[in-house]
């Protein structure tokens, strides 16, 4: 039988500082646990500093009011300056501000962990700064090597649901492409506000070429936008406020003696007030729209041919041209597009007019012509895609589906949280607007009332420019010009 063989037992050899000066070592050895002892603390504690801070300042004003006054009486007067501190709303805003962002943080830390967004040394984004917004709270990353903000774009759900919030937006800083910004939205102030006055109301005179109230965005700030050598494409659901802001516009249009008013409206209920004061006015019928975008189609014909004989490179039509020449903006508005390029009439029109609305979308830019055009869906059985991609601007409003949006907004939009599928049911002129070369911004249209408009049909006849040479005159449903206002009687 084989002997067991003996355990061999070794022992680390013992360092020779620790033989030269065993004391020391044994101080360093403390010190070396205290601080990663302290480390861990800190670590631990770190993410509630903001709340910590602020029971150090009030145990230390605790402690010092003990030094003059018993315990109890010091408990009382620092509690009822904290409760006099808060009772001030700016103040109070502000606390609860900050220590909401603190909470934001952790919240959005614990979702990268819990997504595996780290990069492969193990290191999370970066919160460089946490702000307080209107809807939220804001928070500025810094994407560590390995990372980017397409990555986090994909866990957009999951961190939503982290922050326990109503969405989050992510924004990649277009300069600086480790920078990104995560906009936490809690709260939808647009959905409570009451209806927006627009501006104008109480103007007599506006001009065309100057910026346009639509509404307020989500800070209460007002929303001017300038339409001169744009298109706009408004969609959303039925009620959901598209006529509001295409009335909004008209009514800017009609108080403008520089730009003339073209209508093309199926339903002859949102644009009919207008129709007076309107150059040329459609309805339901097939020839009749034709024959009113062909009229645009000529008069870009004949503002071209125009800028062709100006001496010098003349590539648009400017404010001064157009008071030297008398060539007065046309604002064209088409309300339900889908109603004459896909219900109405036989093939043969609906592909005329989806050619004539391509051409003036595509050469409104340089004749000063300002296309509208609102529809229900904009998909490519409703509206050719060749024709929705040639607008300069977009506005959104509710939709039922991700896909819905993103075919009025653009495509991606609805994976960073810019959705018209969140917006509430009962919150009616809320939409998203894309203007060039920025992001949507949320927006409630401003909302004119029946009576301000029927009074603004008749009052601004005045302002109507005169029309243009050859016009072909009037025709069942298209408004002929009146150069007297007193002719209508």
């Amino acid at each position: 039988m084989p002997k067991p063989k003996p355990l061999a037992v070794t022992v680390p050899d013992t360092h020779p500082f620790t033989k030269a000066l065993p004391g020391v070592a044994a101080k360093v050895v403390f010190v070396y646990a205290f601080v990663r002892l302290l480390g861990a603390f800190v670590r631990v504690a770190w993410p509630y500093r903001r709340e910590l801070a602020i029971l150090t300042v009030l145990g230390s004003a605790w402690y010092a009011l003990i030094l003059l006054l018993p315990a109890w009486w010091a408990l009382a007067a620092s509690v009822a300056a904290l409760a006099g501190s808060l009772a001030a709303s700016p103040v109070r805003m502000r606390v609860v501000g900050w220590l909401r962002g603190a909470r934001t943080r952790r919240l959005v830390l614990a979702g990268f962990a819990e997504t595996r967004s780290a990069n492969p040394s193990g290191k999370l984004p970066r919160i460089a700064k946490v702000t307080s917004t209107v809807v939220g709270e804001r928070l500025y990353l810094v994407v560590r090597p390995g990372q980017s903000a397409e990555l986090l774009d994909a866990r957009v759900e999951e961190l939503r649901a982290a922050a326990r919030c109503r969405e989050v937006r992510l924004t990649r800083d277009p300069h600086r492409s480790h920078r990104v910004l995560l906009d936490v939205v809690r709260r939808d102030p647009l959905s409570a506000t009451a209806d927006v006055a627009w501006s104008g109301q109480h103007t007599d005179v506006l001009s065309m070429w100057d910026p346009v109230h639509l509404g307020i965005d989500e800070n209460g700030e007002p929303v001017h936008l300038s339409l001169v050598e744009r298109s706009l494409l408004v969609g959303g659901e039925p009620g959901s406020g598209k006529s509001s802001l295409l009335n909004v516009v008209v009514s800017h249009a009609s108080m403008c003696p520089d730009a003339h008013i073209v209508l093309i409206d199926p339903n002859e209920v949102q644009f009919g007030p207008w129709r007076d004061r309107a150059l040329a006015y459609a309805s339901d019928s097939s020839d009749d729209a034709l024959a009113v975008l062909e009229l645009v189609r000529s008069e870009i014909r004949r503002r071209l041919a125009l800028l062709k004989t100006l001496p010098g490179v003349v590539r648009k039509v400017t404010s001064t041209i157009a008071a030297e020449y008398a060539l007065p903006l046309w604002v064209l508005v088409v309300d339900e597009l889908a109603f004459h390029t896909s219900v109405v009439g036989t093939s043969a029109q609906r592909n005329a007019f989806n050619t004539a609305a391509r051409d003036i979308v595509s050469r409104c830019r340089a004749a000063g012509i300002v296309p509208l055009m609102a529809t229900q869906r904009p998909t490519s059985d409703v509206v050719p895609t060749s024709l929705r991609d040639l607008f300069s601007l977009r506005c959104a409003f509710r939709t039922t589906t991700n896909t819905s949006s993103d075919v009025i907004l653009g495509d991606g939009w609805a994976r960073q949280g810019y959705t018209a599928t969140d917006i509430d049911l009962t919150a009616r002129g809320v939409g998203w607007l894309l203007a060039e070369a920025q992001q949507p911004q949320r927006m409630k249209a401003a909302w004119i009332s029946d009576d301000t408009i029927a009074g603004l049909s008749i009052t601004t006849i005045r302002h109507r420019p005169p029309a243009p040479p050859g016009y072909p005159g009037a025709r069942p449903s298209i408004a002929a010009p009146r150069t007297d206002p007193e002719a209508r009687s």
